[in-house]
């Protein structure tokens, strides 16, 4: 088997800082896997960005990068699906880490086959001591209501891995600014169509500090989800969501032997010596 089953995309501008720890990672856990592609969108970045990258060039297989001017994050990240032959999109931020377990959910989808799409929960991590504060818990499935207080219906976008075919077809709608991703999923998972399935370990590190971590940020967003959730018909009570956003800081705590966050930790620690 050679053909590309995942394509994982990182759109960058101006990353110098952290883009490192994101190639280190890719690095390390791809291992010149020939199924798997890696397509780095960058937005014309003026500082080091593009140099850290091409040090990763040779080690990376199957890497391409692309350079040129668009409209903002979105806008990125759809020309980058443009370009995927993968038959399922995993979106890596360029201050991520990929984690190790990418590999059993690589084996994962080989043995689930006709899956619409797959979730998996997110660890967040803060710099620079790289310590997990926070794991987003989500199951795109009806689910009584007490799993509802633990478990978010719709996945934080690096935990949502998608059949390509179905976001050509559902691009970012880049009038969004800062809910594109939420807009994208959830019109994918209301279809009950879609077949889905949830793996039950992180793939993913996300890095908290970044724009949408901002109240600013949060504002917008936040803005942006009502209108999105009144489109949709979609009704979650928003005093659930912030209950859900407490749980999720405490998670790290209650949940570290079933998702093995010391190992995740330790992983995160061994990346940033690297």
């Amino acid at each position: 088997m050679s053909e590309i089953q995942i394509s994982i995309i990182t759109v960058c501008k101006n990353s110098q800082f952290t883009i490192r720890d994101t190639l280190k990672s890719v690095s390390k856990v791809l291992k010149r896997n020939p199924c798997v592609e890696y397509i780095i969108q960058d937005s014309l970045s003026n500082d080091s960005t593009l140099d850290i990258i091409k040090e990763y060039s040779q080690e990376i297989t199957n890497l391409r990068i692309f350079s040129e001017r668009d409209g903002g994050l979105y806008e990125g990240m759809n020309k980058a699906i443009s370009r995927c032959t993968g038959k399922y999109v995993l979106f890596l931020n360029s201050d991520d880490i990929l984690l190790n377990q990418f590999n059993s959910f690589f084996e994962f989808i080989l043995k689930n086959k006709n899956i619409d799409f797959f979730t998996a929960p997110v660890v967040f991590f803060r710099r620079p001591n790289y310590k997990i504060k926070r794991v987003f818990l989500s199951h795109p499935e009806k689910c009584n209501p007490l799993k509802k207080l633990f478990l978010s219906y719709v996945p934080a976008h690096p935990g949502f891995i998608c059949n390509l075919d179905l976001l050509i077809k559902k691009p970012f709608d880049i009038n969004y600014k800062g809910a594109a991703d939420y807009n994208q999923i959830l019109q994918i998972i209301l279809n009950m169509r879609n077949k889905r399935k949830n793996f039950n370990k992180p793939i993913i590190a996300m890095a908290m500090g970044g724009q949408s971590n901002t109240f600013r940020g949060f504002k917008i967003a936040m803005s942006d989800m009502k209108k999105i959730n009144k489109k949709f018909n979609f009704k979650e009570k928003l005093y659930l969501r912030y209950f859900r956003n407490i749980l999720q800081h405490l998670f790290p705590i209650f949940l570290n032997h079933k998702l093995e966050l010391k190992k995740i930790t330790k992983e995160l620690e061994l990346n940033e010596k690297i």
